[in-house]
């Protein structure tokens, strides 16, 4: 059994769902076991971009990481040289062995069911959510044409959490023009998001894919449906038992980041799935309760707790490190 580690994680100046991935990894970890920097074991929870790591760090080393398409990047040559690498789904481990690494596994991420958990908030107004960057792989500017398609002169709302840094134009132009769209441009503490979460009467995700997707599982745990392709990463915890499943085709992945596979949505069934919520508000309820119950078993308790299991494999038929 493992009692101590080295933990190295990275480095990011601005929120994302990597940070936020990092720091609850290691704080439900240090409820564990003791983090210290001359430990035998390493681990490394890194974007794959700093693959290279692996060895400026050396030795008995685990990596933590994830990718969205089906195409590794070149910097994944590094993570040959770890001793064993944990994704977050079993998509991701379809993808690292097509790509030839072969000593993989699978630790699903968490959510904090005490932060976020359903509140009895009374919409008037059929309301759906995205949240994330507007990087390309999000695919923000598809949910949002297909909504305004969907709701010519019905009342609906659309309400978008981004990052601050947006300056796009037609950002601008969405806001300052379609008062049906909603848009929050800054950080939210956790308990504004789950505010925020709760509002909704459902989460629409058609990111082309996701290693896992974390505000997807917050949205569920906050009692809300998700209206999403059923591929990738979102694909550990959601199916049509607990939210609205999108058709999709597998498209290329071809641009200055991801090469290979991935999927896009179909607008007709996006909008097609929105007005079923639309038209049955109280069946989304239902189904929000479903995703709820589902979310609590995707706890960083239960991540943590494999996390240290799948460790305390590898050093069992490992001896050395023991010694």
């Amino acid at each position: 059994m493992i009692s101590s580690l080295a933990l190295y994680t990275c480095k990011l100046k601005i929120i994302t769902g990597y940070g936020n991935m990092v720091n609850k990894i290691k704080a439900e970890l240090e409820k564990h076991i003791t983090i210290d920097s001359n430990a035998t074991l390493k681990l490394l929870i890194d974007m794959i971009a700093n693959a290279n790591r692996v060895n400026d760090i050396g030795g008995d080393i685990v990596v933590f990481t994830m990718w969205e398409s089906s195409v590794l990047p070149n910097s994944a040559k590094w993570l040959k040289n770890a001793k064993l690498i944990i994704v977050p789904s079993n998509y991701n481990k379809e993808i690292f062995h097509n790509n030839g690494l072969r000593l993989v596994s699978v630790v699903p991420l968490g959510v904090d069911t005490q932060i976020y958990y359903k509140k009895d908030i009374e919409k008037s107004v059929c309301t759906f959510g995205i949240a994330g960057s507007f990087f390309p792989r999000k695919n923000f500017p598809f949910i949002v044409n297909a909504f305004k398609k969907a709701f010519v002169g019905k009342e609906a709302f659309l309400k978008i959490k981004t990052s601050p840094l947006i300056d796009d134009p037609k950002f601008q132009y969405l806001k300052e023009h379609h008062p049906q769209i909603q848009i929050i441009a800054r950080h939210l503490a956790e308990s504004e998001m789950c505010e925020w979460y709760n509002s909704l009467d459902a989460f629409i995700s058609c990111s082309h894919s996701e290693g896992f997707g974390l505000h997807q599982l917050e949205a569920m745990a906050c009692g809300i449906p998700m209206i999403s392709p059923k591929f990738g990463g979102v694909t550990e915890f959601f199916d049509e038992t607990v939210g609205y499943c999108v058709d999709y085709k597998i498209t290329d992945a071809s641009n200055y980041i991801y090469n290979g596979k991935w999927c896009s949505a179909i607008e007709e069934s996006l909008i097609d799935k929105m007005m079923i919520v639309y038209n049955n508000r109280n069946k989304a309820k239902e189904l929000g309760l479903r995703a709820r119950d589902r979310a609590t078993f995707f706890t960083w308790n239960h991540t943590v707790s494999k996390l240290i299991n799948k460790l305390n494999k590898y050093v069992s038929l490992n001896k050395s490190l023991c010694e």
